[in-house]
């Protein structure tokens, strides 16, 4: 064989290899699952109740830790580029999860300060009645 063709037999291959091509990668695998999403939302979502039942600043404190891991789905789910491809992997259920999970515990938050605020109003009333 001659010295040029092997030359450009080796160039053409380099060429080949350098031609961009659209990667193919799933995204799912680098993504919180959902039964995650859940078993970090749910006992966040139970302490963060607890918190703002108890004192304000303890719910304050704690409401960071036990929102991040739903906040960190929503954020996956509304990235302009990695959104697409969990919507085309995971589906409707992946998004119902990331909401909802952010939805309990911001509810959770919400009826621990305001059952906290309605038994402060109602041992006030009680304590002028007398």
């Amino acid at each position: 064989m001659n010295a040029g063709i092997v030359a450009r037999m080796f160039l053409a291959g380099a060429v080949a290899f350098m031609v961009p091509l659209a990667a193919l990668a799933e995204v799912s695998d680098k993504v919180l699952a959902i039964p995650q999403i859940w078993w970090w939302s749910v006992p966040g979502a139970v302490v963060a109740f607890v918190a703002w039942r108890y004192r304000y600043w303890c719910g304050l404190v704690v409401t960071l830790p036990a929102v991040s891991r739903s906040l960190a789905a929503v954020a996956t789910v509304l990235d302009p580029h990695v959104g697409p491809a969990i919507r085309a992997e995971q589906g409707w259920p992946y998004i119902a999860s990331a909401y909802g999970s952010f939805a309990l515990v911001l509810t959770a938050c919400i009826s621990g300060a305001f059952l906290r605020r309605a038994r402060r109003t109602a041992s006030l009333r009680g304590s002028t009645t007398q």
